[in-house]
């Protein structure tokens, strides 16, 4: 990103606002949808703003994933305005205005809760109240994700010095990073993931905070950890993350198996990371294995490690009960879900058969290329070949049998198995409608 040219008009002491003319925020860029919402909200006497990511993105001259709006309106005030808005939440009503398969989430500006709204502990238990802009933006977690885009005048609003940290390239937290780590611990892996996704350096006070403060992540539910944690594979940045991770000891707290494994040598890292790297460079593009993807490289040198250590004094052991133990200590922790478990399982358990089916010739291919689990395990194999070269390489050939017999979902193929052993329909029998005689 090149540096805004910021000619500056002081609205508060630390507000600053950068005109149209001085940014390189497009109305284009953004999304017709959002564009619709800030529209109206505008044109019913509302302030429309955006925030978030997405101005982040744009400035930066990515594409954002999504739009997320802020204003003054109040929720039941915003579903009055929009006949196709949901409200959802709890703690904090959020608006949801639909448009097809888009959704435009839209919040009302909030503020930090006052001290007698809420207890002493620092953990947040509950969310915060209605707002001013200011005070909204002083409750974000970071400073590059608290710039507002105005649809009134194109101008960029920043109240926390959001536009210095961009052109720096850092991450830091607004106010003290110790409060804020504590007051939400998963604040530190959403600085890990800016900092990998963006190549951001994390601001010194910021990353001492995270060292310090590491083991404050147990606090939070395994379902959050979960959720982003996941997202740190996204934008192929998973190896810098895992790096950030382990530096500072907060893989320690939240996988514990795989800290021991990197812990415990130079060797183990490089193994450990030269995967991580292999699946950022060879991402291939499936729907609804990715999770299973990236957990099943996370764990495949621990499973190899352990493969090779279990299969020395117990040979007759299969990689499929290894694979279980490798994964199975993680996913009762998280709930990870028994479809992911059982892809990654399996897939382990099939590494075996890329190599065999070029000897054996005995080994119907076909069959192996048709399971469900066969892209999951194929791009497995192709990550393993990335950080192997010296692996023979049957990746054509299994191409080639793919095409021609691709997988098949597993209901898919019980019910045509199902199909062909059922009983045949008995076309003799007769029907009545006489009710059966009742014993008097």
């Amino acid at each position: 990103m090149t540096k805004t040219n910021m000619k500056k008009k002081r609205k508060k002491s630390n507000t600053v606002i950068i005109e149209r003319d001085n940014h390189n925020i497009s109305r284009k860029q953004i999304d017709e949808d959002a564009l619709k919402v800030l529209y109206r909200l505008k044109n019913k006497g509302y302030l429309g703003y955006l925030v978030g990511g997405c101005v982040r993105d744009m400035l930066l001259g990515l594409t954002p994933k999504d739009f997320d709006v802020v204003t003054d309106a109040h929720p039941n005030k915003i579903k009055r305005i929009f006949g196709n808005c949901f409200l959802i939440g709890r703690r904090f009503r959020l608006a949801h205005i639909v448009y097809g398969k888009n959704i435009i989430e839209t919040s009302t500006f909030r503020r930090e809760p006052d001290k007698d709204e809420d207890n002493d502990e620092l953990y947040q238990h509950h969310d915060n109240t209605f707002g001013t802009p200011e005070e909204d933006a002083i409750r974000r977690d970071f400073t590059i994700n608290a710039i507002y885009y105005s649809i009134h005048d194109f101008s960029l609003i920043d109240y926390v010095d959001g536009m210095k940290d961009m052109n720096k390239r850092i991450i830091q937290t607004i106010g003290n990073p110790a409060i804020r780590f504590q007051e939400d611990p998963v604040r530190m892996i959403r600085a890990i993931r800016f900092a990998s996704k963006l190549d951001f350096k994390i601001e010194p006070k910021t990353y001492k905070a995270i060292v310090k403060y590491a083991e404050e992540i147990l606090k939070s539910p395994p379902s959050r950890l979960y959720e982003d944690i996941s997202k740190l594979f996204l934008c192929s940045t998973s190896a810098p993350a895992f790096d950030y991770l382990y530096k500072t000891k907060l893989i320690k707290y939240i996988i514990p198996e795989i800290y021991e494994f990197l812990d415990e040598s130079q060797k183990h890292r490089d193994l450990f990371f030269s995967y991580l790297e292999g699946l950022d460079k060879k991402r291939p593009k499936f729907d609804g294995q990715e999770h299973a993807l990236n957990y099943g490289i996370l764990f495949y040198p621990l499973f190899l490690t352990m493969q090779s250590k279990i299969k020395e004094s117990h040979p007759e052991t299969q990689n499929y009960e290894i694979a279980k133990q490798v994964i199975n200590t993680f996913a009762a922790h998280f709930k990870m879900p028994k479809k992911i478990f059982y892809q990654i399982v399996n897939a382990y358990d099939m590494q075996k058969r890329f190599n065999i089916g070029n000897t054996n010739k005995n080994f119907v291919k076909e069959k192996f290329t048709i399971r469900e689990d066969f892209p999951l395990a194929f791009a497995i194999y192709k990550v393993d070949l990335l950080v192997n070269p010296g692996m023979p390489d049957y990746t054509k050939m299994w191409e080639d049998v793919c095409k021609k017999h691709p997988p098949v979902p597993e209901e898919k193929r019980r019910r045509k198995s199902n199909f062909k052993n059922r009983r045949p329909r008995n076309n003799n029998r007769k029907f009545t409608d006489k009710k059966p005689a009742q014993n008097k």
